[in-house]
């Protein structure tokens, strides 16, 4: 049950969550450390994988951040590294961001 898990990690009971593409804009759970696997999604209806827009990217980043309980916050992303040489949206990034 959705409630029932949101309130054990809120609580501190759970330390972890999974959460699909789907669930990342209706979920209220930020945490010191988000990690996001590659930045694509299978589309049924198209038979392809599609990119995540670059805003449904940031608010992924967004959600390592606890301002309240944490000074720092992380975010890891794991990109194939094919696509991580050709993504625009890496061009210009520090290289830390790179990497």
């Amino acid at each position: 049950d959705r409630q029932r898990v949101e309130n054990l990690y809120r609580d501190g009971i759970l330390s972890v969550l999974v959460v699909p593409y789907d669930l990342c804009y209706g979920l209220p759970a930020p945490a010191y450390c988000t990690v996001i696997v590659d930045t694509v999604y299978f589309d049924g209806r198209q038979h392809q994988y599609v990119d995540y827009s670059i805003n449904d990217v940031l608010h992924m980043v967004g959600t390592a951040s606890r301002p309240l309980q944490d000074d720092s916050a992380k975010c890891v992303l794991l990109v194939h590294s094919p696509k991580k040489e050709k993504d625009p949206r890496r061009r210009g990034l520090p290289a830390s961001a790179r990497s």
